[in-house]
């Protein structure tokens, strides 16, 4: 009687440790981005460069969050290198933002975020890009900050998702002399 006891007391135990092992690690391609990207459209320069900072570690020169009330001085006609001033992604980090980013490039204007682009590895459906980035469906509402969202094959074997804040605005588009 002892033995059938210890004897059903061990095949529960290797069925239940056989039913509660950790499932395998998912795939880290498909898992959703932990950052909220939709955000980052419109945050001033300075903002963004502590973000950057704060969240991955990259310290511009600039840009960055010992910067103290940062004003953008720029001007489209007199002065557009001020004007598109702001910090870089580093292409070494872009990654950490998904691993199927190739890069990610940020455009800025007049001390806000313009347009973050990402250029993905391969050629994901839209549906898929929407998931992964946590976006908005295709005709649903966009956030306040988000003007448009473009996502689209931009090689042979690449998708590039663009996240415009506002119109761009450069110096053939306002007339400059």
């Amino acid at each position: 009687m002892h033995r059938r006891i210890v004897l059903t007391a061990l095949a529960m135990t290797l069925s239940l440790s056989a039913t509660t092992q950790a499932a395998p690690p998912a795939n880290p391609e498909s898992q959703p981005t932990p950052y909220d990207v939709l955000s980052w459209p419109r945050m001033s320069a300075a903002k963004f460069g502590c973000y950057l900072e704060k969240t991955f570690g990259y310290k511009d020169k600039k840009f960055n969050c010992s910067l103290k009330d940062y004003k953008n001085q720029g001007d489209v006609c007199k002065n557009p290198e001020a004007y598109s001033e702001g910090p870089e992604f580093p292409v070494s980090k872009s990654s950490a933002i998904h691993p199927l980013i190739e890069t990610a490039r940020l455009s800025f204007e007049h001390g806000e975020l313009q347009e973050v682009s990402f250029t993905l590895k391969k050629i994901l459906p839209e549906a898929e890009v929407r998931r992964i980035f946590k976006l908005p469906a295709a005709n649903a509402t966009t956030p306040e900050n988000v003007m448009n969202i473009i996502i689209q094959n931009c090689g042979k074997d690449s998708t590039c998702l663009s996240i415009e804040g506002f119109e761009h605005n450069g110096a053939g588009d306002v007339g400059c002399l």
